[in-house]
């Protein structure tokens, strides 16, 4: 079942790192026409909303696989010193360190919900394209920590059973 965890994950990496890809290549492509047409003396708001947002979802799916693979900050200097002295003190401080990632994205994710909940109930709009709801924009907040909180159970599974290498 951990290995099914695992290779879930590594399909949401993969589809994570496409989206990342567009999403960037459309940035870099609606910021040239941004600059384009102010040079011109056309203002095309839309474009520079539509670049915002596309900065925000690729942060939270950059985030994503900055979690999976332990790439956040971490005091390395506390759990070097546990891990010379009782290695398995590293190991059970490794999952108590994801169980609390693991608590605040559940709590995010719940609050984040109720937001998108109250933004689609409101019906509220973005400023400049009026056919796109703001709860779809907010909408990436919970989809993503549902996504951090698999990364988290796979990290602390992994840890517990020894199939994964506390990094």
């Amino acid at each position: 079942m951990y290995n099914g965890l695992v290779k879930l994950n590594t399909g949401i990496t993969k589809v994570y790192n496409v989206i990342m890809m567009i999403l960037l290549g459309l940035m870099s492509i609606w910021t040239l026409f941004e600059v384009i047409f102010r040079e011109a003396g056309v203002s095309v708001p839309w474009l520079e909303e539509f670049t915002i947002y596309a900065f925000s979802w690729l942060t939270y799916f950059g985030a994503a696989n900055v979690l999976r693979n332990d790439g956040h900050l971490s005091v390395t200097a506390i759990t070097g010193i546990i891990e010379k002295k009782n290695p398995k003190a590293r190991k059970v401080l490794a999952i108590i360190t994801y169980i609390i990632v693991m608590a605040f994205c559940c709590i995010v994710c719940y609050y984040s919900t109720m937001m998108v909940i109250k933004y689609n109930n409101t019906g509220s709009t973005t400023t400049n394209v009026r056919w796109i709801k703001m709860s779809w924009i907010f909408f990436q907040i919970p989809l993503n920590y549902v996504i951090y909180i698999l990364f988290e159970i796979e990290k602390i599974w992994g840890v517990a059973t020894g199939k994964r290498e506390v990094k």
